[in-house]
């Protein structure tokens, strides 16, 4: 396998941790033996969505509010 930064050599691996009286989590990924890049499910899944539209109201650049001095208030 390659890695994806630097085009080294990446091996697969099992990460685990959190061992408390609740629980642990442990999952699978990959990681570069040369420049030490990790690539595991949590990351994949952030970064695919960075990339995806988020839809109309969210992609517009965000609306300048005019706001009023003490003269304007005066009739």
């Amino acid at each position: 396998m390659t890695c994806e930064r630097c085009g080294g050599f990446a091996i697969d691996v099992s990460f685990s941790g959190g061992m408390t009286a609740i629980g642990a989590w442990k999952y699978e990924g990959s990681k570069c033996l040369n420049c030490g890049w990790v690539m595991d499910p949590l990351i994949l899944r952030n970064r695919v969505a960075q990339f995806r539209p988020r839809g109309r109201r969210a992609s517009a650049l965000p609306s300048r509010r005019r706001t009023r001095t003490g003269a304007e208030f005066v009739a």
